[in-house]
């Protein structure tokens, strides 16, 4: 299993930060990991990941619907 950051995610996925928060929010976009320890020690700058097989089956979900739309 491998995790993604905000930047590594930013470079796969053509949206920016705020619009991937804004899927997220809709439950539209894979939830971030926080590890256990950043929250309680920087609330303001807690680290968040993603993990890649998630990130990678949205992509694959994406095609998929793009693929099932009848012209």
């Amino acid at each position: 299993m491998k995790f993604l950051s905000k930047k590594q995610l930013v470079e796969v996925i053509p949206y920016s930060a705020t619009h991937i928060q804004r899927l997220i929010d809709k439950d539209l976009f894979p939830r971030p990991v926080k590890p256990s320890g950043y929250a309680e020690q920087e609330p303001r700058n807690s680290k968040c990941f993603w993990v890649e097989e998630e990130v990678q089956q949205w992509m694959k979900q994406q095609v998929a619907d793009r693929d099932s739309v009848t012209p």
